[in-house]
C-alpha cells in the first residue's frame, strides 16, 4: 500500500527542490545553498505553511527567495511587476 504524502513530506520536497535550484542556478555548493536558504523568510514560510500553498510548486518558492535576496521580502515576480506598474 502506498502511503499518502503528508504536509511535512511536501514541505521537505519544496525545500530540497529550492536548494537544488540554488545549487544549479546560483552555482553554490549544496551545504552553502541549504545554509543560506534556511536563514531566509521564504524558508520560514515553507516551515510554517498549512494547506494554503498546496497548489504551488518549488518554482514559486524559488521566485520568492530570489526576490527576497534582491528586495528583502519574499515577493513574486508577478507582484513586483504589478507594483512597479502601479497596477496594484
Amino acid at each position: 500500500m502506498i502511503k499518502e504524502p503528508t504536509l511535512e513530506d511536501f514541505k521537505n520536497y519544496l525545500i530540497i527542490s529550492v536548494v537544488k535550484d540554488i545549487v544549479t542556478i546560483d552555482k553554490k555548493s549544496p551545504s552553502e545553498s541549504l545554509n543560506q536558504f534556511q536563514k531566509s523568510k521564504t524558508y520560514k514560510l515553507i516551515q510554517n505553511m498549512g494547506n494554503e500553498y498546496d497548489e504551488v510548486g518549488p518554482d514559486y518558492f524559488y521566485d520568492l527567495y530570489k526576490n527576497e535576496l534582491k528586495y528583502g521580502e519574499p515577493i513574486t515576480s508577478d507582484a513586483l511587476y504589478l507594483k512597479k506598474n502601479n497596477l496594484i
